[in-house]
């Protein structure tokens, strides 16, 4: 898989570059936003994998600009996970926050990409998300995070965690704004499911 590597830390680009080409995978790397935008739009990755803290362009900017590239879109994030963060516009497909492993990196290029080859579309109580473009009702991005919650609940339901919690927030902020017919609802000892409203 060819993929792109933006951090603007040079020993830390040079680790995951070593870890990403040892994995198997051909690895172009930069080390600020121009770079990362010009790499993207001549190379067409499977996957950009990117700091969110690349100096040079705005983030939203770049990440709106690898999107429209094609292939995945992993950030990783001093931010926390957050309501705000997956709102964003141009959201990734995952978010990878620090401190991760190599083995968590892995997987996420390796779960984005598998949704996106996989094209499935997930339906429920009226709502459909479609892993192919990570879109809900073909409008809403959605992260990794909120599709395999979306799945896991509209499936009969998905475990209590912090980061479901934030992703059914996420969720439920985007079906308001779109007047889809459902939301994500916890309950005891069943978990996150989706509901008809």
């Amino acid at each position: 898989m060819n993929i792109l590597l933006a951090v603007p830390d040079r020993d830390l680009l040079s680790n995951l570059a070593r870890i990403l080409t040892l994995a198997g995978h051909t690895v172009t790397t930069a080390f600020d936003g121009l770079q990362a935008v010009g790499y993207a739009a001549g190379a067409r990755p499977d996957a950009a994998v990117l700091d969110d803290t690349l100096p040079r362009v705005e983030p939203a900017r770049l990440r709106a600009a690898l999107r429209e590239a094609g292939g995945a879109l992993i950030v990783l994030s001093r931010r926390p996970l957050s309501v705000r963060l997956l709102g964003e516009a141009s959201a990734a497909n995952a978010y990878l926050p620090y401190p991760f492993s190599p083995d968590e990196l892995l997987s996420a290029i390796e779960r984005v990409t598998a949704e996106i080859a996989a094209c499935r579309r997930i339906t429920a109580c009226g709502i459909t998300a479609d892993t192919g473009t990570f879109r809900l009702e073909d409008a809403a991005p959605l992260t990794d995070g909120e599709l395999r919650l979306l799945e896991a609940a509209a499936d009969g339901g998905a475990p209590p965690s912090a980061a479901a919690r934030v992703c059914a927030l996420s969720l439920n902020r985007k079906l308001a704004r779109l007047g889809a017919p459902a939301r994500i609802s916890y309950k005891e000892n069943e978990g996150y499911k989706v509901v008809t409203i």
